[in-house]
């Protein structure tokens, strides 16, 4: 809250300059302003959306594979009869995971994720204190937590370049793992669990697995995500608004500040 009082207190004086240049500028002139403002919070908008992007994005089959099942229809799915041959064991540095005990082939199906399904209240009351480590998207209120399944998709590592995949069957409401390349025997079986799954924690993924830089994703997400945060961007929007009678000015204001430090912040090599 003293945040909040601060920024309504100290934002007319910070936005003043800005509506100073707004009214001097000419008609056509605020025109422009106006559309470079618009054009450049689209920009941001679908760039953010890009970076926080869910889990629930690998659903979608390469069109390259021949499945046993069609990667464009969820309703109706031909399940195969066994799963493929597989091993649990430590595997240096993540714990447990999971190796082929077969070779395989590109689209073979593989298992299906063994779990329970959970809505998102439930898994709000199940995970307050810390983030789901086996929680599937399924759809929109529904995920599979595999936190306490004894079958081993639950110990599917993380890899951004994977050898599986998931495809969603919302008839069911089973979520499928199949290969996206040809596996040989006592190859890891891993998949790309997302950046949203990463930008919720405070640690990277094991090296040598992924290539995204997270830090700025989670400095993304802290600050769109905050309650504080969004408290005050609308305490200073009616500010504006009382005072100036608009919101040109503050929405190029508050872009110009945040896509500056977001590129300082992606420029930065990992």
């Amino acid at each position: 809250m003293v945040v909040t009082f601060a920024a309504a207190l100290l934002g007319p004086r910070f936005l003043s300059p800005w509506v100073r240049t707004f009214k001097a500028a000419g008609t056509e002139n605020r025109l422009w302003i106006v559309a470079f403002v618009v054009l450049v919070v689209l920009i941001f908008k679908w760039y953010v959306g890009q970076l926080l992007d869910p889990l629930s994005s690998n659903s979608t089959a390469s069109p390259q594979l021949e499945l046993p099942f069609s990667p464009r229809v969820d309703s109706r799915m031909h399940t195969p009869l066994a799963e493929l041959a597989v091993k649990v064991q430590p595997t240096p540095g993540r714990g447990m995971g999971v190796f082929a005990a077969e070779s395989a082939p590109a689209g073979r199906w593989v298992c299906f994720y063994e779990g329970q399904s959970v809505t998102v209240a439930e898994t709000s009351e199940r995970y307050k204190a810390s983030p789901a480590e086996y929680l599937l998207h399924l759809e929109y209120d529904v995920s599979i937590d595999a936190m306490d399944s004894k079958h081993h998709s639950r110990y599917f590592n993380h890899d951004e370049h994977g050898n599986l995949d998931i495809l969603k069957d919302l008839s069911e409401q089973r979520i499928h793992f199949y290969t996206t390349r040809d596996v040989a025997a006592d190859e890891e079986l891993t998949f790309d669990y997302g950046p949203d799954f990463w930008v919720a924690r405070d640690h990277d993924p094991m090296a040598g697995t992924d290539s995204r830089n997270y830090a700025a994703r989670r400095i993304l997400r802290a600050f769109f995500f905050s309650r504080t945060v969004l408290i005050t961007l609308w305490v200073l929007i009616w500010i504006n608004v009382a005072l100036f009678g608009s919101y040109a000015v503050y929405g190029t204001d508050a872009t110009t500040m945040a896509i500056a430090g977001f590129l300082r912040l992606t420029a930065e090599p990992k």
